[in-house]
């Protein structure tokens, strides 16, 4: 009975996490390529270097299906991470041109006064989108 590629990695903690992933269904895998990686120290995107998840023939298909519903499974999270960030994004630009435009109004009513008002009313959109921004990068720092 031969063995059979079933996935290839990007790194040696994606490889693993396809071992544990199949080792939980009760099929038995084998990692090839992590040592090399590391031995020689080639990046895995590197033929020379890959990290490839093996496992047996009669195996092949159970383990490519489990492999194939985590991928779509990492895939539809990475999607709602990125639909996510864009609906803040968005949402911080609306509130960002809201405030400018409100900012604009005052022209008509303040008339050649307008500078003294307006600049520190821009000095406090630009000083608040750096703190929001300051905040939301601590953030994705803490959670990563």
């Amino acid at each position: 009975m031969g063995v059979v590629k079933v996935y290839k990695a990007g790194s040696s903690v994606e490889a693993e996490v396809v071992s544990e992933i199949l080792d939980e269904a009760g099929i038995e895998c084998r990692i090839v390529g992590e040592q090399l990686q590391s031995t020689l120290g080639v990046p895995s995107i590197s033929e020379m270097a890959s990290i490839e998840v093996l496992v047996s023939d009669a195996d092949k298909a159970a383990a490519r299906k489990l492999i194939d519903d985590w991928a779509t499974v990492q895939f539809q999270q990475r999607q709602a991470e990125t639909k996510r960030k864009l609906q803040y994004g968005m949402k911080w630009l609306l509130i960002n041109f809201t405030l400018i435009a409100c900012v604009f109004a005052l022209y008509p009513l303040l008339g050649p006064n307008w500078h003294v008002v307006a600049a520190p009313l821009f000095a406090f959109i630009v000083w608040g989108n750096l703190m929001v921004g300051a905040y939301l990068h601590k953030q994705r720092e803490r959670i990563s």
